[in-house]
């Protein structure tokens, strides 16, 4: 795998915004993910190069296609259970003839039924802390940071907006209603 990415790099380097270069990003991805969880990181920015300004790769490229398939299932491996799913549903979208649709589809109803768990998880936790009598500002804050996507966790301040069960109970029945679409599709 080292052998690879080093060759494939040096193709990005030599002909960079050239066809070429483009097609070999998912390669270069797929064996970042090969080497294992410490690249998964330069895997998702090597495919997001792929589908995201890309002036050379459009949607109607095998590697764009490919690129998105193995981005959603990046995130599906990876519990960013939101963003597997919006991948998942753009395959959807853009390729309804892709033979692997029903895998695509399952990805994504899988995705929505993993995150509606997570906020089940997230509602008990807030039930005992209400029942604990934690401050309603610290209540507030941990759920925020608990729903938000990973990417908006890390940085975000949330407000002190109070959030309630119902209202995560209400987002959890939304995704199991989704997950429910999505295996039925």
């Amino acid at each position: 795998n080292d052998q690879a990415i080093a060759a494939l790099k040096k193709n990005q380097g030599r002909y960079p915004n050239t066809l070429a270069a483009s097609k070999s990003l998912v390669p270069l991805a797929q064996a970042y993910t090969a080497k294992g969880a410490d690249y998964l990181d330069e895997a998702e920015s090597t495919l997001l190069q792929v589908v995201e300004d890309n002036p050379v790769m459009t949607p109607a490229a095998e590697e764009f296609k490919v690129a998105l398939m193995e981005l959603s299932q990046l995130y599906h491996q990876t519990g960013r259970w939101d963003e597997a799913s919006l991948r998942a549903d753009e395959i959807i979208r853009r390729y309804p003839d892709e033979p692997r649709l029903g895998r695509i589809m399952f990805l994504s109803g899988d995705s929505q039924r993993k995150a509606a768990i997570e906020l089940g998880q997230k509602v008990k936790e807030a039930q005992d802390r209400q029942t604990s009598n934690e401050p309603a500002a610290e209540l507030a804050s941990a759920v925020m940071l608990a729903t938000a996507p990973p990417s908006a966790a890390a940085t975000a301040n949330p407000a002190p907006v109070v959030w309630d069960v119902s209202e995560l109970k209400a987002q959890r029945r939304d995704r199991l209603n989704q997950a429910r679409a999505g295996y039925d599709r």
